[in-house]
């Protein structure tokens, strides 16, 4: 893939989206920084100020920054995620030209109506959600007054390389390896819509290479059942054979449906990957060095 960016991407936080990010900007040679947590304290706004003064190139900022929900959903991680966040914005210079803030579809609450567009209502069920409202109010309101141009990203369910099988899928490949079962957590019949983190990544190039701007889903526009995707895992355990299905208290909604057409309009060439493709893929490169 050839480099038509010619701003250096600023990677902000030291995760799993940042990794991705990193990785993909290294194989497509496109200038990059990458600053966790042991290189800079997004909560210290002065030490934020300090840095982003420093910058002195062209710079595309993406903020994958958070708490995330698996480690902290309270009212302290609500207001450390808002402060990184305004933080951010509020330092930024006349040499950064677009900000991307990582959102998730958690802010239109647990039972949206569907299809999910970017226009459905937002209503933020838990402090992740609301602090990720509130980020992206932030965003815009610093970015509009500064005139810089921004994206806003609400991520569905990503999974992939280096998610340390921490996200959904992840869990399933990791019990499936160790516990020789697969166990899904919630209705077999829940329907969710998956991302392979290095779609995200393709996804944040082309739309920066297109230089678009926004709000966007970033969901596949399918939705699986979770039975499907265990019996898609099991697969490549030959000795396991079993699928263990969990029921749990609940208010989300059975099924999450996306309506993408905004996305498909402005990235009209962009394929996903396909989801046998990637469970092939991880199952490959994330666990089989463990067997």
């Amino acid at each position: 893939m050839k480099n038509l960016l010619t701003p250096q991407w600023h990677i902000l936080g030291g995760g799993f989206v940042s990794s991705s990010l990193e990785k993909f900007a290294i194989k497509n040679s496109i200038p990059h920084s990458v600053l966790g947590r042991r290189e800079i304290n997004l909560l210290n706004p002065e030490k934020v100020r300090e840095h982003f003064q420093s910058i002195k190139v062209p710079t595309i900022v993406l903020l994958p920054a958070a708490i995330s929900r698996i480690r902290d959903n309270s009212q302290v991680s609500f207001q450390k995620n808002v402060e990184m966040v305004r933080n951010v914005v509020n330092s930024i210079n006349s040499n950064i030209e677009k900000i991307l803030f990582f959102s998730s579809v958690d802010v239109y609450g647990n039972r949206p109506n569907l299809p999910i567009t970017e226009n459905t209502s937002l209503l933020p069920q838990d402090y992740y959600s609301l602090s990720k409202i509130v980020g992206e109010y932030f965003t815009q309101i610093e970015c509009e007054k500064r005139r810089v141009k921004w994206i806003i990203l609400r991520l569905t369910g990503l999974y992939g390389i280096n998610d340390k099988q921490l996200s959904l899928i992840g869990k399933m490949f990791r019990s499936a390896y160790l516990d020789k079962t697969v166990s899904v957590t919630g209705s077999s019949q829940t329907k969710r819509d998956y991302v392979d983190v290095e779609d995200l990544s393709r996804i944040v190039y082309e739309l920066l290479k297109n230089n678009c701007e926004g709000i966007y889903n970033v969901a596949s526009g399918k939705s699986y059942d979770l039975l499907h995707i265990a019996k898609k895992i099991d697969s490549f355990f030959p000795a396991s054979g079993i699928v263990e299905q969990y029921t749990e208290e609940t208010n989300r909604a059975t099924e999450l449906s996306f309506n993408i057409n905004k996305l498909k309009k402005d990235l009209p060439q962009f394929k996903f990957n396909s989801l046998d493709n990637s469970l092939q893929k991880y199952y490959l490169k994330e666990i089989c060095q463990y067997t």
